[in-house]
């Protein structure tokens, strides 16, 4: 049926101002900076900026939290607790291995030591990983500056 345009500027403005509505509900979404999880019959909460890194178990992880004695085990799967993890500061090196990259102090060949734990990065990551590597290495940044010695 036929409408007035100045009915259809108005709905379209309307749908505009959801839409916007929407994004900004999205941001809120990815920003959060942590994640409530059952363990124990409990619910927990993890600021995101203490997980050091999440092993992988079947059908539980682990979530090692700095500052923590112990390991906080909860039944999901590293498919869906990485969906909850801000993407620029993890990164996946192994089936089951997540680590927070700000956490990162120590690689010895291809694995990832925090404290005595040792991660392994497996093939199918390794690439992933040695770009993450690049873009912080001092000795790549410097191998790229010409006429410094």
């Amino acid at each position: 049926k036929p409408i007035s345009y100045e009915e259809f500027v108005g709905a379209a403005n309307k749908a505009l101002q959801w839409v916007e509505l929407r994004r900004r509900a999205d941001e809120l979404d990815n920003n959060k900076r942590y994640i409530i999880v059952k363990s124990e019959y409990k619910q927990v909460q993890i600021p995101i900026d203490k997980i050091q890194f999440i092993e992988g178990l079947k059908d539980y992880v682990k979530i090692y939290v700095e500052g923590e004695k112990n390991a906080i085990l909860t039944l999901t799967s590293m498919k869906t607790i990485e969906r909850y993890l801000p993407a620029a500061e993890f990164l996946r090196v192994h089936r089951s291995f997540i680590v927070n990259t700000s956490k990162i102090s120590i690689i010895e060949r291809n694995r990832i030591v925090f404290g005595n734990h040792y991660i392994p990065v497996s093939e199918s990551y390794k690439q992933a990983f040695n770009d993450y590597v690049a873009g912080y290495s001092l000795s790549a940044q410097r191998d790229n500056q010409p006429g410094e010695d």
